[in-house]
């Protein structure tokens, strides 16, 4: 529309260009077409903001909406038949789980961290209260800011129970298939490794939320040093689940391994931020000793999800090597 009352001048200065260049009617077809597209794309290049807002308000993006909701999104029953195929799709669904389970980890954390006066304190985790204490949390979902952080917590323990059903249903099935020894042994494996990140999933959800309340309820924060201990074994953890994730997602023996190596080295350095911890408590500092209980039981609890990772680790360790065997 913008160039329809200009043609003719447009078409004389077609011809002019074709004439100067001594080009005949197929190089001014051409040299039309360049000059109106590259005319507009610059007329509009200023307006792509706009354009841009409109087009999500005519088509909002919905792709978070969906990610929500608990779904698989490698194993296809159609290669069940092809145990090789399928074995493959779940290792790739495996290291989606991992990737879950990074995400809890690094986001329970931030209560605990978080100024006690910027949250409302309840006593208890009482049924009638849940709804209410996930309300009360500040923090957003890092990747579904519409949820809070608690939120996202129990959004991805529901995803985590539903791939462990799924995955182990899966592999069930394709064990029922003409499977080698070797893919039969790593189809359980498989499986158990499953259970045991759901297992991670559960020390989260069932254990350390809990002690979300109770950090609230004595209305005092941990002391420097000790949040400088929790801080550092909770990045060793992350560390140990993010490994995993790798370890699944490239087939990497190697990463595994890192995964064992690490663990002995991971249970000294919280046995030494115990005794530390336990120091502090006997020189009576006020805030170690008003913060010991959720300290240990943090501490405690993050040793176990080490230990988990590296029975993983050993598990598909053994696993892969008897494949590639």
């Amino acid at each position: 529309m913008l160039f329809i009352f200009w043609i003719p001048k447009f078409a004389d200065i077609n011809r002019l260009i074709a004439d100067y260049f001594g080009s005949g009617i197929a190089r001014q077809v051409a040299n039309a077409h360049t000059i109106f597209n590259v005319t507009l794309a610059l007329l509009f290049l200023s307006f792509t903001s706009f354009f841009s807002q409109l087009i999500f308000k005519l088509f909002p993006d919905k792709q978070q909406e969906i990610e929500i909701k608990p779904a698989v999104n490698y194993l296809d029953d159609n290669l069940i038949e092809t145990p090789v195929l399928a074995i493959n799709l779940a290792r790739a669904e495996i290291s989606r789980m991992a990737k879950l389970l990074e995400r809890m980890l690094r986001a329970i954390i931030v209560p605990f961290m978080s100024d006690p006066n910027l949250i409302r304190r309840e006593k208890s985790l009482e049924p009638a209260e849940k709804k209410l204490l996930l309300q009360e949390v500040p923090c957003k979902d890092e990747y579904f800011p519409q949820l809070t952080l608690l939120e996202g917590l129990v959004m991805r323990e529901e995803k985590i129970d539903y791939l462990q059903a799924k995955i182990k249903d899966y592999l069930i099935n394709v064990s029922r298939q003409n499977v080698s020894s070797n893919q039969a042994d790593e189809i359980y494996a498989m499986m158990s490794i499953v259970k045991d990140m759901e297992s991670i999933g559960d020390i989260v959800h069932r254990n350390m939320v809990p002690l979300i309340a109770k950090k609230q309820a004595i209305e005092l924060d941990f002391s420097d040093k000790g949040k400088e201990e929790l801080m550092i074994y909770h990045e060793k953890v992350c560390r140990q689940i993010r490994r995993l994730k790798e370890a699944f997602a490239q087939k990497d023996l190697d990463i595994a391994d890192q995964i064992m190596e690490s663990e002995r080295r991971y249970l000294e350095l919280e046995s030494q931020y115990r005794d530390r911890h336990l120091q502090r408590l006997l020189n009576e500092q006020h805030q170690t000793v008003k913060t010991h209980e959720i300290h240990i039981d943090l501490m405690d609890l993050m040793k176990q999800i080490i230990v988990y990772s590296s029975n993983i680790a050993v598990t598909f360790t053994g696993s892969v090597a008897r494949r590639k065997a």
